[in-house]
């Protein structure tokens, strides 16, 4: 009996180690969890060694328990899962988006190239949160102006909005304010930690998604349409010059406010936008165009 008492509390130092080295690659409460079952499964374990032994019970029901024990390893790395997505679910709904407001976004030359948004969050949990503001025209826009162009190849996804700059404050503690700034100007959303209770202001700066930045921090302009056949070029010239005027809906993901739930309305700005607007500003200042060669990080 103390041979396949050792070998399963081993086994058990296997399954809580297993359960450990997936949290890399899962939610962090894995390490937590595999810690509570060591603790539990040796616990439980040993005091039932100890007690069939005095008892003199027969060695397979102890290694009944063993198994038993051993199964309980994988239900304690669902509950990891459960917990992850609770507190994911609690985090985000519970992420306060106040102060919001939009205006044009204005070239050095002073010409409208998109939208500015401006918005205060408070997170209540400290923890890493991905912010990322968009930008994309209603539902109804479409149905709207449907009439002016092929509704076969009718796609707004050239029009839609993304960041091109973005700032916060205050700087997260313990982040260099400097890194930061490198940070968020090489990925397309905030993956930093933000703490519970703090006020942060946002700033995003965004232009139609056409409009791509390099790493020279040069602009230029990106046809999406030489890659989609389905998207003629004339039809995508056509989108870009639309000149009926909409709010745009606006999405701050791992917030409530148009990101969850999926199944609501977005909110949207409280200004109207045309995109015939952005693309006039934008090309005024004689944009190059995107080349396979260029590195474009959005």
């Amino acid at each position: 009996m103390i041979v396949s008492a050792i070998l399963f509390s081993l086994l058990f130092v296997a399954i809580a180690y297993t359960l450990a080295i997936a949290s890399i690659h899962g939610p962090e409460s894995l390490q937590a969890f595999a810690l509570i079952y060591l603790i539990v499964a040796n616990v439980v374990w040993w005091w039932s060694f100890l007690r069939f032994r005095r008892r003199r019970v027969k060695t397979r029901y102890f290694i009944l328990e063993g198994v038993g024990l051993l199964a309980l390893g994988p239900a304690f790395g669902a509950g990891a899962y459960l917990y992850a997505e609770a507190k994911d679910w609690y985090r985000v709904q519970h992420t306060r988006i106040t102060g919001v407001r939009d205006e044009l976004l204005l070239s050095d030359a002073g010409r409208p190239v998109g939208i500015s948004l401006h918005f205060t969050a408070e997170f209540p949990l400290s923890s890493y949160y991905w912010i990322e503001a968009s930008l994309h025209p209603p539902d109804g826009y479409s149905s709207r102006i449907a009439h002016d162009i092929p509704a076969r190849a009718f796609h707004l996804a050239p029009i839609r909005m993304r960041a091109i700059a973005k700032s916060v404050e205050p700087v997260p503690a313990g982040e260099d304010a400097a890194r930061v700034q490198q940070y968020q100007a090489d990925l397309p959303a905030f993956g930093l930690r933000f703490e519970r209770g703090v006020a942060y202001r946002f700033r995003f700066d965004l232009a139609p998604s056409y409009l791509r930045k390099t790493k020279q921090d040069a602009f230029c302009i990106a046809y999406p349409a030489d890659d989609h056949p389905s998207l003629p070029r004339d039809v995508f010239g056509a989108i870009l010059r639309l000149k009926q005027p909409t709010p745009w809906a606006v999405r701050i993901t791992d917030t409530p406010y148009g990101d969850w739930p999926s199944d609501q309305p977005p909110p949207q700005t409280a200004r109207e936008y045309s995109p015939a607007t952005f693309h006039d500003g934008i090309m005024a200042g004689n944009p190059a165009r995107c080349g396979f060669t260029e590195t474009v990080v959005y």
